[in-house]
């Protein structure tokens, strides 16, 4: 298949984008849970090749669903300078963790769920209770100290090298609420 998508690249000189990560995944655990070994190597090569672009395209619909399904809301909720932005971003956040590998997108994701959450928190009595106990448990005063706190973790993982490692030396008699 990917000589096929290839050798179309080439001929029409179009880039091919066919298959959501979302849906790889999917194809990829379907795969992984079939237990008949009687299953293997029964299609040419060519046949399942057409049964995987066929599944493919199926989960490809549903996952396209699922991203488009906020859309008139968001145009409901946000004026027409913002709602591309809005529009993007309801798109991929829910998968972006998964989906990018870039450390600075993944990890801005990762931030903006946080303060999501914290600020759906503030919104109920049960919610500012859990808000509590967080700031009990890091003997903080407020969550946003908590972002102060991490603030410099964030960035050493950002800013790393190399995906597999980060080096952070912290100072043992700094205080730990500046």
């Amino acid at each position: 298949m990917q000589r096929r998508i290839s050798d179309y690249e080439k001929s029409t000189g179009n880039p091919l984008a066919v298959v959501y990560s979302i849906s790889s995944l999917k194809v990829l655990q379907y795969g992984l849970e079939l237990a008949d070994p009687g299953l293997v190597d029964t299609k040419s090569k060519e046949q399942s090749e057409i049964d995987l672009f066929i599944a493919l395209l199926a989960l490809n619909q549903n996952e396209d669903y699922h991203q488009t399904k906020g859309k008139a809301k968001i145009e409901a909720m946000f004026d027409e300078k913002l709602r591309p932005a809005a529009i993007m971003l309801n798109f991929a956040f829910p998968t972006q963790d998964i989906t990018n590998f870039n450390l600075q997108e993944y990890t801005g994701c990762q931030v903006i769920k946080f303060l999501m959450l914290f600020n759906f928190l503030e919104q109920t009595d049960t919610g500012k209770e859990l808000i509590k106990r967080f700031c009990t448990y890091y003997g903080i005063e407020k969550w946003q100290d908590y972002i102060k706190m991490v603030f410099q973790l964030i960035m050493a993982w950002t800013g790393r090298e190399h995906a597999g490692s980060v080096d952070i030396v912290l100072d043992k008699h700094k205080c730990r609420n500046t």
